[in-house]
């Protein structure tokens, strides 16, 4: 039953994105075609992971720039067979030693890149969370001021060729160079954030 579930969630998500955009109308549709599916399907990947991706970004019901490229991501891993790799033991970018920082947060008038795709809230989620803390967000690209790179945990086999591959490139680079650029995981920016 769940290989039949899979294909036709594939095969919805490839008519969705047939002209290469998520509007607020599929979005709705996704969501009300996941509270249809057995529990058993939403209980796995990648329907588990979309269906709370759903529900978050259309909480207050408009789905912004950043939510809708949230489920993009998440709709072309599904329709290319994408498993991400999710936690702090199974990402694929902890196989890299000493790529993340272990550091308290400072926020006031420190600088912040939110890269990826986060399990537990939106990109705009957490960047909200930022600047209530005073911290500044640079919605682009990691620059030499940046202090914080915070990475979420999805993230797929192919994570290198992924616009945050490049941001976390970025990141090593400048601190190579000796900028003082920390790169925080969701699970040490949750561990920190939560209490």
């Amino acid at each position: 039953m769940f290989d039949h579930n899979i294909t036709t969630l594939k095969g919805i998500c490839a008519g969705v994105l047939a002209d290469g955009e998520l509007n607020q109308d599929e979005a709705e549709f996704l969501l009300t075609y996941l509270s249809t599916a057995p529990a058993s399907f939403l209980e796995k990947y990648p329907a588990n992971i979309l269906a709370d991706r759903l529900v978050i970004s259309l909480e207050d019901g408009l789905l912004d720039n950043d939510e809708m490229h949230d489920l993009l991501k998440i709709l072309l891993d599904i329709i290319n067979g994408i498993e991400p790799k999710t936690g702090i033991n199974s990402d694929k970018t902890v196989n890299i030693p000493g790529l993340f920082d272990d550091c308290n947060i400072e926020f006031e008038q420190r600088t912040f890149v939110v890269t990826g795709t986060f399990e537990t809230a939106s990109r705009g989620e957490i960047e909200k969370f930022i600047q209530s803390k005073g911290g500044l967000v640079n919605k682009k690209t990691v620059t030499k001021v940046t202090d914080y790179v915070v990475v979420g945990g999805i993230v797929s086999k192919d994570w290198v060729a992924g616009n945050y591959g490049r941001k976390i490139e970025q990141a090593v680079k400048y601190r190579d160079q000796g900028l003082p650029v920390k790169i925080l995981s969701e699970n040490h920016w949750l561990s920190i954030n939560t209490h």
